[in-house]
Formats: structure tokens, C-alpha cells, sequence
């Protein structure tokens, strides 16, 4: 859970309570880094025991990132992996010089696995088809997401409270995104696109009948369509 304070002028009592709730250790990584930390660490710290001293700690690490290579792991492993090993044990910055060096290479000389660019004609011609489908919502995501470049957890924390739309233009706040946690702010992206704009119009208007719960997100469980498309 990601936790921010109110920006002002306040009293010391009135931090005092503020920061009550909040850990700094906590609060230093997200929910999903530390999962991916943890992970990771789980497969390193073996070779870590094997280390006799910091002077080994190297040589032990380096053979983990030489297996992890030969098994076929993803590179990202390796990134948790040593990011998790300085960031629980500080002592240990500056002593894997050598893991880090097989790390970059590996990141050099592997081409990474990325799906093909979509074009603007093959977004709207699935869009028309989840439209078709009766599926507003995986319509609208699909244009979102095109159109103003957002990632999946963007998209999917979406609410009709985050929209601001105009007869020409469309403003949309995204919330806890990478960059606006690391400078304490949201962020918002704005959109022309007439057929974005107008199929964002149509669910929020869906969304907003009276018997619909205006606080719904587009997407309230996940479709195992959606996940493929998006993913």
C-alpha cells in the first residue's frame, strides 16, 4: 500500500499523527517490488550462504547468475535478485562488482522478448469488436490505452471520477503511477481523439445510472480476454 502526507505547513503534533501509520522501511518499496524482491531472493541466498567471508561474496553470487543463464531464467531475476541482495543487506553495495558486470552483459548481448507495435487501424478494429461483443468496457481500455500510452495497472485502476471531458478534448488522472510515487503527485494525460472520446463518454454515462455504483472501476473482475490483450 503506498502512503503519502499531505503537502503544507503543519505543527509537530499534526505530523506526529500523520506519519503514525507509516513505515519508512515499508514505504521505501511497493507491495509488488517486494514480492518480486522476495522471489528472487529465494534463489540467491543460497549461493549467498556459500559465501566464507564478503571477499567470496562475488565469486558465489557470480555462479548464481551463470546457472540462472544456463537454466534459462529471465533476465529480470537477476535485476531483483542483486537489487533485493543490496537493498536487505546494505553491507553489500560495492561487493559484487563482477555479478553486476555479468548482469549487464547478459542484458547487452540477450534480445529482450517484445510483442509487435500495434497500429491505430488494428486498436480500432479490435475495439469495434469488443463494442460488438457488447463489451464497452475492454473497448474503451483499448482506446485508452492507445491512444494516451498507458500501461495495464494504469488502465485497470481506472474510475469514471478520473475523467474530465470537454466537447473536443479529454483529461484522464492516473493514480499511484511509477513516476508520480517517486515525486509524491498524480499524474494526468490528455486525449483528442474523437472515437476515444466519444466511446468514454458513452460508459461514463453507463456508469453514472443510478444504479450503478459510480466508484466502479471499468474492468470489476478480470476477463480472461482482457488479460490477453493487455498482457
Amino acid at each position: 500500500m503506498v502512503v503519502y502526507l499531505f503537502a503544507g505547513r503543519f505543527s509537530r503534533a499534526e505530523k506526529v499523527r500523520q506519519r503514525k501509520r507509516i513505515n519508512l522501511e515499508d514505504a521505501a518499496l511497493t507491495d509488488k517490488t517486494k514480492s518480486r524482491y522476495y522471489m528472487a531472493l529465494r534463489k540467491l541466498t543460497p549461493y549467498v550462504e556459500l559465501a566464507k567471508d564478503m571477499g567470496d561474496l562475488d565469486n558465489q553470487v557470480c555462479k548464481w547468475v551463470r546457472r540462472m543463464w544456463r537454466t534459462g531464467e529471465p533476465l529480470l531475476t537477476i535485476g531483483d535478485g542483486l537489487s533485493a541482495l543490496h537493498y536487505f543487506q546494505p553491507a553489500t553495495r560495492r561487493q559484487v562488482p563482477h555479478a553486476w558486470k555479468l548482469f549487464s552483459v547478459w542484458r547487452r548481448i540477450e534480445i529482450p522478448s517484445r510483442a509487435p507495435p500495434l497500429t491505430r487501424q488494428l486498436v480500432r478494429g479490435m475495439a469495434a469488436q469488443a463494442m460488438e461483443d457488447g463489451n464497452l468496457e475492454m473497448c474503451v481500455l483499448l482506446l485508452l490505452g492507445f491512444t494516451c500510452l498507458l500501461r495495464t495497472g494504469e488502465l485497470l485502476n481506472l474510475t469514471i471520477h478520473d475523467f474530465s471531458l470537454s466537447d473536443t478534448t479529454g483529461v484522464c488522472a492516473l493514480r499511484n503511477t511509477k513516476s508520480g510515487r517517486r515525486h509524491s503527485v498524480n499524474e494526468v494525460v490528455s486525449f483528442t481523439d474523437a472515437i476515444t472520446l466519444e466511446c468514454v463518454k458513452e460508459l461514463l454515462r453507463f456508469r453514472r445510472r443510478p444504479q450503478r455504483s459510480p466508484s466502479l472501476v471499468f474492468i470489476p473482475f478480470f476477463l480472461p480476454s482482457a488479460v490477453q490483450i493487455l498482457l
